[in-house]
């Protein structure tokens, strides 16, 4: 299950996201909609640590996972250095 709480993200004085709270059960299929500008590129992106959130708490089958700026710089780093699906992998060997 992945559960997201609080997600948010400003550009400037723009309010994209404003603590936006969710969840997918396992073996879910979802689809996103809304309109143009609506956040739903910059949620993905946010869950996909390809973008950085101003606040933002995520559960992965019970696994706490904060998302800071911090912790997405350190991913997006360490997606130009093609390290994090390797990271990821791993991860995903130890919890199963």
């Amino acid at each position: 299950m992945l559960k997201a709480k609080n997600i948010s993200k400003n550009f400037g004085e723009i309010k994209v996201l404003d603590n936006i709270n969710f969840h997918v059960d396992k073996g879910s299929i979802v689809s996103i909609y809304g309109s143009s500008g609506a956040g739903k590129s910059t949620l993905l992106y946010i869950l996909s640590s390809l973008d950085k959130p101003d606040n933002c708490e995520i559960h992965i089958d019970n696994y706490q996972f904060l998302i800071s700026k911090v912790i997405s710089f350190l991913i997006l780093e360490m997606i130009k250095l093609d390290l994090f699906f390797n990271f990821i992998i791993c991860l995903m060997s130890l919890m199963y």
